[in-house]
């Protein structure tokens, strides 16, 4: 079976609970990995207000080590592995969820796969790739990253820009600050060097992995919140007069930063040419239909006989079918400087010679338009001048929202299918979890068994 693309539903269980009726759920995640996304567990904050971190950081031990068994059962098998259906009976019994059926909706996806153990090196040693999803306000999370920031040594992503930038951006909050607020913006505002990444490969363009910035944002010091920036303010201790304070150093101090990494980054990208083979096949196909066009009106020649080989960059687009459909039309109406009405000559003279004359000029003229249309949305200038354009938008919107009273709303959208629209603010808005509008945290997901671990020992509270 060839590499399914991340997020393909493969499996889920009966509800967990009646109060969340969420499932326990299989999906694929990149480099053909399985993964099992869990439904919430309650665990009562203490006395303080402050998480149970021993408490959570117990279930969680318990669960990787579920998982660890399931995982060794399975490289028991040794060979080709495991039908997922006998993956979920597994599961079933080490009580990972109750009453598993492989997903309907990926068609015969489930039924043919195989679970083995993967070679990826995440993975080597017997370990488990795992992350925990955790409840807490912006002070809290905004403090277990700095305690990140300052225990571990840079990694990957602190290594990009969005990690260089984001450091220029610390440097720069003032000094007799407390509270989150500065932590959220700053963190806010380097992510959104992943636009640019993230709309290339809506482009369908292949972005390398060292430019590909769309999951750095989540990796960045091991803390991803899920959430737009206006909502996780909200759960801060930062009062009106500090968010007009932040919106101040946003506009002067982090913008200027912010844009001058983003020049730094647009020089390093500019040399993917989106879609490049589709464009010059686009302008050679115009210029063929052209030729043609003039070559009938002084020979007996065809319009319609276009060889579809010479376009395989775009000869399976709906575009393209399209216009070849057109060229035939117009091929099968004219032969040099006659007019066919119904399989009928149409000549210089004919009643209907006019009509037909302005009939097929009329619709050359639409085949025509469709071929620039298509070109002038493949043109690189134009692509790389709306991403520019969004990322700017986007600066200018974090800005605008520092302070908003209301709740930020985000459409649901597909991972690499994001949209950036006024009055959203943020990147990968597939991974949020909106809250209820008197929420007083967010959905914090820490990325490895090192930053769980760090969680655990951490003071929260200052």
């Amino acid at each position: 079976m060839k590499e399914l693309p991340s997020h393909v539903k493969l499996a889920k269980s009966e509800s967990y609970s009646d109060l969340f009726k969420m499932p326990f759920e299989l999906e694929s995640d990149s480099g053909d990995v399985v993964e099992i996304v869990m439904p919430p567990f309650i665990v009562p904050n203490l006395p303080d207000g402050g998480p149970d971190q021993e408490e959570i950081h117990a279930i969680y031990v318990e669960m990787e080590k579920a998982v660890a068994e399931v995982r060794d059962e399975v490289i028991k098998k040794g060979g080709e592995g495991v039908k997922l259906s006998d993956f979920i009976e597994e599961l079933n019994k080490k009580g990972l969820g109750q009453g598993w059926e492989l997903s309907k909706e990926s068609g015969d996806v489930p039924s043919e796969m195989n679970i083995k153990e993967s070679d990826a090196e995440k993975f080597k040693g017997g370990r488990i790739y795992s992350q925990m999803n955790i409840s807490l306000d912006g002070d809290e999370s905004a403090r277990l990253i700095n305690i990140i920031h300052k225990k571990f040594d840079p990694g990957t992503a602190e290594k990009t820009i969005i990690g260089e930038t984001y450091n220029a951006l610390e440097g720069k909050i003032p000094k007799d600050v407390e509270g989150g607020h500065y932590i959220h913006l700053i963190k806010t505002m380097a992510s959104s060097l992943a636009i640019p990444s993230i709309l290339l490969q809506k482009e369908r363009v292949e972005v390398s992995r060292d430019d590909d910035l769309s999951s750095t944002v989540k990796e960045l010091l091991g803390t991803w919140v899920k959430d737009s920036m206006p909502n996780i303010l909200k759960t801060t201790s930062a009062s009106r007069d500090d968010l007009i304070k932040l919106k101040d150093f946003a506009e002067n101090e982090a913008k200027p930063i912010i844009l001058e990494s983003f020049e730094k980054l647009k020089g390093g990208l500019e040399y993917y040419h989106p879609r490049k083979n589709e464009y010059e096949e686009w302008g050679k196909f115009k210029k063929e239909v052209a030729e043609r066009n003039e070559q009938m009106a002084v020979s007996e020649s065809e319009l319609g006989e276009i060889d579809e080989e010479k376009y395989a960059a775009i000869r399976e687009s709906d575009e393209f079918r399209k216009c070849t459909k057109m060229t035939e039309w117009l091929g099968s109406s004219v032969i040099g400087d006659v007019f066919y009405l119904d399989g009928e000559k149409v000549e210089s003279g004919h009643a209907e010679f006019k009509n037909m004359e302005n009939k097929y000029n009329k619709y050359y003229g639409k085949l025509d338009l469709k071929i620039n249309n298509k070109l002038d949305a493949l043109d690189e200038r134009k692509i790389f001048n709306t991403i520019w354009d969004t990322f700017n938008d986007e600066i200018s919107n974090i800005i605008d929202k520092i302070d908003t009273p209301e709740v930020v709303t985000v459409e649901r959208t597909d991972f690499k299918n994001e949209k950036f629209r006024k009055g959203e603010v943020g990147v990968r808005k597939d991974t949020y979890i909106l809250p209820d509008p008197n929420s007083i945290m967010s959905v914090v997901e820490l990325r490895s068994d090192a930053i769980i671990n760090a969680f655990k020992n951490a003071n929260l509270k200052g």
